[in-house]
């Protein structure tokens, strides 16, 4: 092999491996999280988040906005993609609390 053909694989490796790192970041930065276990995905809050009903989960407060549970994380939003249990358990509690008043 030459000193040409092994520069123009090297050339061709380096391409391939700058698109793969390329996507492994896209990838990383898609929005997606973990806290506790439970994944969820970063959004733009809702429109005056603090004003619907919360939860405070392992130290955070959890905003239960039409039955999606959204949080602080860091200084960013995010929304649980499945519910934790503590919280799914306080949203059934405070809806029968609400059916008997």
């Amino acid at each position: 092999m030459s000193i040409r053909n092994l520069a123009h694989e090297a050339r061709a490796f380096g391409a391939v491996c700058a698109a793969a790192l390329a996507l492994g970041v896209a990838g990383c930065g898609a929005g997606f999280v973990e806290t506790d276990g439970y994944e969820a995905t970063y959004v733009d809050a809702p429109p005056g988040i603090e004003a619907y009903p919360y939860y405070t989960y392992n130290g955070v407060a959890v905003y239960d906005v039409d039955g999606h549970y959204y949080y602080r994380h860091g200084a960013r939003w995010a929304r649980y993609r499945r519910v934790p249990p503590e919280v799914s358990r306080w949203h059934e509690e405070r809806g029968r609390a609400e059916r008997q008043r």
